[in-house]
């Protein structure tokens, strides 16, 4: 979704961009600028092909990148030319000194392929459809652009000219006027000529008249083209402007189900914190009659269960505090320490994880700290547990584990949490953290627990959540 979002706004911004570019700015450097600018590129280059069939690169950026070496390689030349000549796109993976996704993106101008955008990437991971989608859409859009500058140059010429030829022709008159009137005065028998003279103008003028009224009526014709196609623009940006509203409405819908849920596990975990308190509650109570008739009953004894029942009472009302501060959200980030929220994760479902005999574990080779919200760190450790729960209920393994781990990596906070449940269906491991997707059926899960966590790591504390299967069962890695 974020990458939805951050495409359709690059997409935005550079249909806003090159609507303003003019013919008195180098097309192709803006178009490299913006990719680099608005698409996080790490190369970006335009190639073209000279009327000798030779390709050369027309501007690039940076200058002398690594990646330039490569294009003069036959096979990435063969791919240049092979999209140049097709006008259709393709992809490569080129290796330097580390790995680049790079694309190569017709650009089409009067059905015809002019250039080509050649964009790179740095990353080990494929590109992704919106990305890709976006920048075909882009390179369309640069091929519009590349037409409306030609056609503007054109006519600026053409412009151009008609001013000379009408000053050219305004010196012609002022001359034959000039010796019209030498004539005149010199010549009383001239006047026959002078005024065939005059009609011969007066042809001349008219027919230049209608060649300017028919190229001021082509110019009104562009004119109304290039509205037609403003206003498609506006069209289609207030249908994408739509589309991001419905995601973020399905978005709160999302984080409300995810709320509701989290109640429930919440109001189950409190059952089983309150279960035994409030057993022990029950058998002081029918403690005090039994004690009464064997007459050992005294005012020592009624203090000391008095004592004894208050403190469970504090205990349980400890509890609802614990609970109402756990779901309680974060309004800033904070300084905490990773052991902390571990800890206050496990006390609110140590209870249930021991009344189905789940052992949890905890191998902690140092105590980092990170920036961010405690309270939906700890949503997400939650999240995770629960799911091992329930693995295990639900495939009733003899000697449940689960074994948390906590350590950095370059300079970054890492917590895995594994266990021996059996694993993730390896056909559904890309589909897990996906809105809705839950093996649990409707009347257990809502399938919204890990999407929300993916969200809250890797969106709003900027880190990472992935998961992956062991020997024995699944383990999720969080990295901030």
């Amino acid at each position: 979704m974020q990458n939805q979002k951050h495409c359709f706004e690059a997409y935005v911004k550079t249909v806003q961009y090159l609507a303003g570019v003019t013919v008195h700015q180098h097309l192709w450097r803006e178009v490299v600028n913006l990719m680099i600018n608005f698409f996080s590129a790490d190369v970006a280059a335009i190639c073209e092909r000279l009327e000798g069939g030779e390709i050369v690169i027309a501007y690039e950026k940076p200058e002398n990148n690594p990646l330039r070496a490569r294009f003069s390689e036959p096979g990435v030349k063969g791919m240049i030319a092979e999209v140049l000549d097709s006008g259709f796109f393709a992809t490569a993976d080129l290796r330097t000194e580390e790995n680049h996704k790079v694309l190569f993106l017709p650009i089409t101008s009067e059905n015809r392929t002019t250039a080509l955008l050649v964009t790179a990437y740095r990353s080990t991971e494929e590109l992704s459809k919106d990305h890709l989608n976006t920048c075909l859409a882009i390179a369309g859009i640069i091929g519009t652009t590349h037409s409306r500058l030609s056609a503007e140059s054109e006519l600026r010429r053409h412009r151009n000219k008609l001013e000379e030829l009408v000053q050219k022709r305004t010196s012609e008159l002022n001359e034959t006027i000039l010796k019209l009137e030498q004539e005149v005065m010199q010549r009383t028998r001239a006047e026959e000529a002078l005024q065939k003279l005059n009609e011969e103008l007066e042809i001349r003028v008219a027919e230049r008249t209608e060649e300017l009224e028919k190229q001021r009526e082509e110019l009104a014709m562009q004119n109304e083209e290039l509205q037609e196609t403003y206003l498609e623009l506006e069209m289609q940006t207030d249908e994408r402007l739509r589309a991001i509203e419905d995601l973020r409405e399905k978005e709160r819908m999302l984080i409300q189900q995810s709320r509701q849920a989290a109640m429930g596990e919440m109001i189950g975990n409190i059952a089983h914190q309150w279960r035994q308190p409030l057993n022990n509650l029950g058998l002081m109570i029918q403690s005090l009659p039994l004690v009464h008739r064997t007459g050992e009953f005294s005012q020592e004894y009624l203090g000391s269960v008095e004592t004894k029942a208050m403190q469970m009472i504090r205990h349980m009302s400890q509890t609802i505090d614990d609970f109402r501060n756990y779901f309680k959200p974060d309004k800033e980030k904070v300084l905490f320490r990773v052991s902390g929220a571990i800890a206050r994760t496990i006390s609110l479902i140590e209870d249930s994880f021991k009344c189905h005999h789940i052992d949890i574990r905890i191998d902690a080779t140092e105590d980092p700290v990170i920036n961010g919200y405690p309270n939906e760190y700890s949503q997400v450790l939650l999240n995770i547990l629960i799911n091992s729960r329930d693995a295990f209920l639900e495939r009733s393994v003899n000697v449940p584990r689960v074994t948390i781990t906590v350590g950095t990596k370059n300079e970054r906070a890492v917590v895995t949490i594994a266990d021996n449940a059996g694993g993730i269906p390896e056909e559904i491991m890309n589909k897990i953290f996906d809105p809705y997707f839950t093996t649990k059926g409707p009347e257990k899960g809502t399938g919204v627990g890990l999407f929300m966590s993916k969200n809250i790591i890797e969106r709003n504390m900027g880190g990472r959540l992935t998961a992956r299967n062991m020997a024995s069962g699944a383990e999720f890695r969080i990295e901030v």
